[in-house]
């Protein structure tokens, strides 16, 4: 990320309000008050990110916010409310991987193993890749045994 050189310039107001923040706001709230406060003291964004043990890149996040959306807005760290990438392991998965493990173990072994269970969720198409360990999760959480 490219570092903001634009100087933040607050009023009182805002700096009365962003000390009120440091007293008794949540911690990443505290995180970005002290980086604007620090920001219109002129500090560098390398000095800022080490005085307060964090990145540059989260101060000129927060600086170019101020920028965009004002000293108050800026303060709330924001949450889009969706993961970066959509689940791989769904329900529907899920209960394929528990039908299979409930069938007859494949022919000339005794029983399925958490790597069998892997390989034929691959073979069947249910998904494009899935590791012993997801396999295992899946069983754990709907309290089956391969024993």
């Amino acid at each position: 990320m490219k570092t903001i050189e634009r100087h933040i310039s607050l009023t009182e107001e805002e700096k009365e309000k962003l000390l009120k923040v440091v007293v008794t706001g949540k911690p990443s709230e505290i995180l970005y008050a002290n980086i604007l406060l620090m920001s219109d003291k002129g500090f560098t964004p390398k000095r800022i990110s080490e005085a307060l043990s964090t990145t540059k890149q989260t101060v000129n996040t927060v600086k170019q916010r101020y920028f965009q959306e004002g000293a108050e807005k800026c303060l709330i760290r924001k949450n889009t409310g969706k993961a970066p990438y959509p689940a791989k392991i769904t329900g529907e998965v899920e209960a394929k991987v528990v039908a299979l493990a409930c069938m007859q173990a494949p022919q000339g072994k005794s029983r399925w193993t958490l790597q069998l269970l892997a390989d034929k969720t691959v073979e069947l198409n249910i998904l494009d890749s899935i590791s012993y360990e997801s396999v295992n999760t899946i069983l754990k959480k709907h309290n089956l045994s391969l024993t």
